[in-house]
């Protein structure tokens, strides 16, 4: 009983840790919409995306392929919606992963850009 009760707690710890980890980015999940139309991997797995995946210097359309269709653009950056925390009905924070195009639509440099409610 003593070990059965030890293996639950140290299961639960475990799965506690887990549901708060980063993810491995992949397309599918990046692109994941939950019930409220939210992004629900974006936030989890910017980091690996950062870290791992070649943004500077690439081709908008290898971002395309890589991240599908922004969030929106204009005529020299485009940028992805990674997060929306709303607090008590109102937004709160919005994250969005921002990338800086040359007059060729080649990824000159991004940035993680947010806002906060005041």
């Amino acid at each position: 009983m003593k070990r059965t009760r030890h293996t639950f707690l140290l299961l639960l710890v475990a799965l506690l840790f887990a549901c708060g980890s980063d993810l491995r980015f992949n397309r599918e999940g990046w692109k994941e919409r939950g019930d409220l139309g939210q992004h629900v991997n974006r936030e989890r797995m910017l980091d690996d995306l950062l870290d791992n995946h070649r943004l500077d210097g690439a081709s908008q359309a290898e971002i395309l392929e890589l991240l599908g269709a922004p969030s929106g653009y204009d005529r020299d950056e485009m940028w992805y919606l990674v997060a929306v925390k709303v607090m008590n009905g109102d937004t709160n924070e919005v994250s969005n992963l921002v990338l800086f195009m040359d007059a060729d639509s080649a990824i000159l440099s991004h940035e993680v850009r947010k806002w906060h409610r005041r």
